[in-house]
């Protein structure tokens, strides 16, 4: 339950995680499997680290799996979808 995540409850987890950390590992994914994750929120394309404005979008070895699609609000604008 959403409602139920504290501050007391994450501060609990990340210190037993600081204890024995832990990442998921490279196995295989399970299969059939969609997943929705981003927010339309997050402003890709709208991000200046001083180098200048991002002009694509490009992942980690993450985003390196058979069938995964990632998809942002196009840096076109206008309803536009970028797609990696």
């Amino acid at each position: 339950e959403v409602a139920a995540q504290t501050a007391d409850v994450i501060r609990e987890r990340v210190m037993a995680w600081a204890k024995m950390p832990f990442t998921y590992g490279n196995s295989r994914p399970v299969s059939n499997v969609v997943v929705v994750g981003m927010s339309p929120r997050y402003e890709i394309y709208g991000i200046d680290f001083g180098w200048g404005m991002g002009h694509s979008v490009i992942g980690g070895p993450g985003s390196k799996l058979d069938g995964k699609i990632k998809s942002f609000p196009g840096k076109s604008g206008n309803g536009s979808i970028d797609l990696q």
